[in-house]
């Protein structure tokens, strides 16, 4: 009418995407184009000892004092574990992969103990196993020499595999790659300080809304510790 505004209508059309492709039919799991309902992670075979993986390198600590710093997409500096993460990934895989470390501090850590005789020949108990989430965002993944074959699993695929020997860091694995989107947030979420690390406080709010996310009370959890540490 008049001084009426005029209206478009506009018809769209929706089309639901499958939840599973050829490759799910197949059994093919090294590619990422399958089981698009799940969160798809990369675990390698080394090819010197046919063991299946997640891919990693050894960090070295020294180094990492006098490396580059690496910032994070949104302008942060990451710690110097988060930083080596992400220098491992691209000299592993290539430049032509774009990908973020989520959070600055690991989602899961795990303690390997030598035998006596590696204990012995290195004169250290063990190693300590960081954990970290590396999201691709685009790219092509290009397989390094030291691995000889591949897959893109879900987390309950590689737990019905049974990829991992060691029982304890295949529990620690499976629990960490249960995070919820929620507690990555939290976690990501964790702004460096100067030093580029979070501050203990962040560190500390950030998991109190974690153990609130999954319906743990502060008091349960610190029993937990504590039986742990008694333990």
């Amino acid at each position: 009418g008049e001084g009426g505004a005029a209206s478009q209508f506009v018809a769209s059309s929706t089309r639901e995407v499958p939840r599973t492709t050829k490759n799910d039919e197949l059994g093919n799991t090294r590619t990422l184009d399958r089981a698009f309902a799940d969160r798809l992670v990369l675990v390698v075979r080394e090819a010197s000892t046919g063991r299946w993986v997640f891919p990693g390198a050894a960090f070295d600590h020294a180094a990492s004092l006098t490396a580059e710093p690496v910032l994070s997409p949104h302008g942060f500096k990451l710690s110097p574990l988060a930083a080596a993460v992400h220098r491992s990934t691209t000299n592993a895989f290539g430049q032509d992969i774009n990908f973020w470390v989520v959070g600055s501090g690991p989602m899961a850590v795990h303690l390997q103990p030598f035998d006596e005789e590696e204990q012995s020949r290195r004169q250290s108990y063990g190693r300590k196993v960081f954990l970290f989430r590396a999201d691709i965002l685009d790219g092509r993944v290009e397989m390094p020499s030291q691995y000889d074959d591949h897959q893109w699993l879900t987390r309950l695929e590689i737990q019905q595999a049974g990829l991992f020997a060691d029982e304890g860091f295949a529990s620690v694995a499976h629990d960490a790659l249960g995070c919820s989107e929620q507690e990555f947030v939290h976690l990501a979420g964790c702004k460096p300080t100067a030093s580029g690390r979070p501050s203990q406080a962040a560190v500390d709010e950030a998991t109190a809304d974690i153990l609130r996310l999954r319906g743990v009370g502060l008091d349960s959890a610190a029993a937990a510790a504590a039986a742990d540490v008694e333990a």
